[in-house]
Parts: structure tokens; C-alpha cells; sequence
């Protein structure tokens, strides 16, 4: 256990029991140990028998969050999962994948680049806390309009190599690509729009207020008409 970690109260809770209060959470991956001391007697006399060695260790690395932690993804989404402490890369890349319904194969990930991984991290707030965090995105582009997977599997590592064993996973939509319909009335499907009645232009995201300003209605003889808002 680190040194770090000892810090605490021990106390007796009743004539028969002792406990220690840690003086903060125990990170994962930390291995524990205490021996009894020899000699220790009942106050009857009686010497200890049974075991007198006893260990315990904090699991491994688990996700506490998860950015976006839900609903549509671009096609190469680049995820950021927080961690409650440090993970090896190489565990994370054997153990964390992708899947989506549209393909057979589970779809390893890949580490985002520096710039990216910068770029979230002050996004979020977590510089202060990087070596537990993790910039991920999938190694293939998913297709659009499909469900996914992001996997985080059990054999996960903690630096002092103990492992987690849980998965979870974590459930998205991939968005279908951007596109605009326009429509009008008619007084059938083969006359033109009825000129006083509102025309109508929809998009499958939205848009921000300065690109509406640039909408321009073309006319007959380049005559130009902007759209209502």
C-alpha cells in the first residue's frame, strides 16, 4: 500500500473489534496486507490460532463519467471517459472497443492526438487531472444513422497491474448526415408552390442564426427575395 494511503485513525469499535479510518478513499489498484502481532492473547490467556495473515486489494480502474454521456455521435466521435484513477495504454487498447449494429466485428479504438486530447481536456476542466482520463475514439468511421457500442471491458489495468473485472457499456446513436428538405403547398403534387402560402425549409440539425441571414430566395430575372425568420 502507498505510504500515502496509510494515513489514518485506528480505533476499537468494541472489545473485540479494531478498525481503521482512512484518511481518504483508497485509489484502485492498491494491494493491502497486515500480519497479527506475534504474542497477541486473550484476555482469558488464550493465544490466537487460525489465520494471522490478511490481504485485500481496491480493484481496478472503473469510468465514473463519460463526455457525451449520451445521444447522437458524429461518425468519428472522439470520447472522453474519466476514470477513478490511472489506466495502463495498453490495457485500454486490448480491452476497450467499439460495436455497432451495422457491423459484425467489434472495432478497436485508438488514442486521440495531442492537439485533440489538449483541446477536450480544457473543455472540460480536467487538465488538473489527465493521467486519469482517457481521449478515445473508434479506429473505423461508423456509419451514419446507426446504434453503437462504446466498450469498456473487463482487463483494464491500474498501473500496479490489477485489473478490472466489469464491463460496461455505453449506449449512442451515430447522426444521419446533414440535409435540408423544402416544402410547399399545392393545390396538387404537379403545380408550383401556391405564392401565398408560406414555403418551408427544414434541416436535420440545428443551424446557427447567422447562417439563416444568408438563405436567398432566386426569382425570375435574378430578382433575389430573403426568407422571413
Amino acid at each position: 500500500m502507498p505510504a500515502a494511503a496509510t494515513k489514518g485513525n485506528a480505533r476499537w469499535i468494541d472489545q473485540k473489534t479494531r478498525a481503521i479510518d482512512f484518511e481518504n478513499d483508497l485509489p484502485p489498484g492498491v494491494r493491502c496486507a497486515f500480519d497479527l502481532t506475534k504474542g497477541i492473547k486473550s484476555d482469558a490467556g488464550n493465544a490466537i490460532s487460525g489465520p494471522q495473515h490478511f490481504a485485500f486489494q481496491t480493484g481496478g480502474t472503473f469510468v465514473t463519467r463519460v463526455m457525451p454521456g449520451y445521444g447522437r455521435i458524429e461518425k468519428d466521435q472522439t470520447f472522453v471517459l474519466r476514470l477513478n484513477g490511472p489506466a495502463t495504454q495498453a490495457s485500454v487498447l486490448d480491452h476497450v472497443w467499439c460495436e455497432s449494429n451495422a457491423l459484425g466485428n467489434p472495432i478497436p479504438v485508438r488514442l486521440a492526438d495531442k492537439n485533440t486530447r489538449d483541446a477536450l481536456l480544457k473543455h472540460f476542466g480536467l487538465e488538473k487531472e489527465s493521467e486519469r482520463v482517457l481521449t478515445l475514439a473508434c479506429q473505423q468511421t461508423l456509419l451514419s444513422a446507426t446504434k453503437m457500442q462504446l466498450v469498456y471491458g473487463a482487463g483494464v489495468t491500474s498501473p500496479s497491474g490489477i485489473a478490472n473485472d466489469v464491463e460496461k457499456r455505453f449506449d449512442f446513436e451515430v447522426r444521419e448526415p446533414f440535409k435540408a428538405s423544402f416544402t410547399c403547398e399545392r393545390e396538387n403534387a404537379k403545380t408550383p408552390c401556391t405564392p401565398l402560402r408560406p414555403l418551408r425549409l427544414d434541416f436535420s440539425a440545428p443551424i446557427t442564426r447567422a447562417d439563416t441571414q444568408k438563405f436567398v430566395l432566386h426569382g425570375p430575372k435574378g430578382q433575389h427575395f430573403a426568407f422571413l425568420r
